[in-house]
């Protein structure tokens, strides 16, 4: 009961210190929120949410691959990671972030999202090659809070509501 619940990153962190910052004292269903930083793909083990931080798209490729058989939500903001088969993706729209899902890339992976969660977000459909099946929501960045050029802040907000909604 006390398992911790594991965001990892693998590669290049864009949070920086924030995203560790930003989980420090949380609770999801009474389990803490920890974060842990991978250089290689063997080092990932308890892991719930990856942040894959990879700019080579073959590696990227290798790494979804090789945890198709964990139940692990696989993040990015790189290009064509849905395509690869990951199963969020961040990115910026007229200065907001957004996140589209790949709902069939988290169900491979025996992984449920709520439904509030795919009311939110832009529904990626694969066999579309890329263009969106849905789009409903963008999450609008706090103009007080975040530099609205800043990916890394947006993406925080972004992870809060993946793991609370």
């Amino acid at each position: 009961a006390d398992a911790p619940l594991v965001i990892g990153v693998l590669g290049v962190n864009p949070f920086g210190s924030y995203l560790a910052e930003t989980v420090t004292g949380e609770k999801v269903n009474g389990h803490p929120v920890i974060v842990q930083y991978y250089d290689h793909p063997e080092e990932i083990r308890n892991c719930h949410i990856l942040f894959i931080g990879l700019t080579d798209t073959q590696k990227s490729e290798q790494v979804i691959s090789g945890l198709k058989d964990r139940s692990i939500l696989t993040i990015s903001d790189s290009p064509g990671f849905l395509m690869l088969g990951g199963m969020v993706k961040f990115f910026t729209k007229k200065n907001n972030i957004r996140f589209e899902i790949n709902p069939e890339a988290a169900k491979s992976a025996n992984l449920a999202l709520s439904s509030k969660l795919l009311r939110v977000a832009e529904i990626f459909d694969p066999s579309k090659k890329g263009k969106h099946v849905i789009q409903r929501y963008s999450y609008k960045k706090k103009t007080d809070a975040w530099d609205h050029t800043d990916l890394r802040y947006g993406a925080i907000g972004n992870l809060h509501q993946l793991l609370w909604l």
